[in-house]
């Protein structure tokens, strides 16, 4: 039989299409998912200092109807995730962002 898990899910700014932080209980990772029209308001947070790994997913502009995911990982997430709101990530519209960090065990 499997062991069930909590899921937390946080809405930042009270907005189910905003900023949210995912926690799963008894695991060291912890998420946030945003669109991109969010992404300063995640610049401005404390974990966007952190190293991590992040997906950037939404449509090809070349072909609409696919979904493309850019998988990376940074130890400066927020300089790397910056430099894509900069223009530099040109094959995607309509992007939304997954960030992974491991948390702080204390």
């Amino acid at each position: 039989m499997l062991a069930g898990s909590l899921i937390r899910l946080f809405l930042v700014d009270e907005n189910p299409n905003g900023l949210k932080t995912v926690e799963i209980s008894n695991m060291t990772i912890f998420t946030t998912m945003f669109p991109r029209t969010k992404l300063k308001n995640f610049l401005d947070r404390e974990e966007a200092e952190r190293p991590g790994c992040y997906i950037l997913l939404g449509n090809n502009i070349d072909n609409p109807e696919e979904t493309v995911a850019y998988i990376r990982e940074s130890e400066s997430v927020k300089n790397r995730l910056r430099s894509h709101a900069d223009g530099k990530t040109k094959k995607i519209s309509g992007m939304k962002l997954l960030y992974l960090h491991l948390k702080t065990i204390t």
